[in-house]
């Protein structure tokens, strides 16, 4: 009886472990898990920069954090002008005197007004074009956007209603504070067939008309 007690217990001893479930931990580290949707952007590479388009002077991306132009940090002049078939050509350019970088994109509001702080004649300006690329301003730079001007000797004087008008007032896309820039002549008071001025996108550079 002794005898094959003991050998029970020697067997019990050499036989192999029982298979057990896999802990949580080993289930977790070899099933992998997919936490992103179809709508998701995949995370970058910490080796892999975000990336930017630069282009001379101005960026074509809004990227860096970079703040809109105001007013306050912006110098507003009339470059030269140019005219054909009715219309006089100028570029309305803005110079960044601010001490940082600041973008411009899109189209600013233009309007005729009867003087610096007076009342706008007639309708403001009519988008030409589609919006460009974002152009960012380092401090001292310039960019600008061409104002097309009728002559409005081309409307009868029942629809056009001439009225003199200071110059333009202006204001820099995505702003609400207007500036100001003298340019004496004619504008409409009334309602014309046409637009009386006209606006195209911002652009880098002093602009030619």
């Amino acid at each position: 009886m002794a005898v094959a007690l003991a050998t029970l217990a020697i067997l019990a001893g050499c036989a192999p472990p029982s298979n057990s479930p896999s802990s949580p931990a080993d289930t977790a580290a070899t099933t992998p898990t997919n936490t992103s949707s179809g709508a998701s952007t995949p995370p970058q590479s910490p080796s892999t920069p975000a990336s930017s388009t630069t282009s001379g002077s101005s960026a074509t991306s809004a990227s860096g954090g970079t703040s809109k132009c105001r007013s306050a940090d912006l110098k507003l002049t009339l470059g030269p002008t140019n005219g054909t078939a009715g219309t006089i050509y100028t570029a309305v350019q803005f110079t960044n005197t601010g001490t940082h970088a600041c973008l411009m994109v899109g189209f600013p509001g233009v309007s005729y007004v009867s003087s610096e702080s007076g009342s706008q004649v007639g309708a403001a300006a009519t988008r030409d074009g589609s919006p460009g690329p974002a152009v960012v301003l380092q401090p001292g730079q310039m960019a600008s956007s061409i104002v097309g001007m009728v002559d409005v000797g081309v409307f009868s004087t029942a629809s056009c209603q001439p009225t003199p008008v200071a110059g333009l007032r202006v204001y820099p896309p995505d702003e609400t504070v207007s500036m100001f820039v003298a340019h004496a002549g004619t504008g409409c008071a009334g309602s014309p067939p046409d637009p009386q001025l006209t606006v195209r996108t911002m652009k880098a550079g002093p602009g030619t008309p």
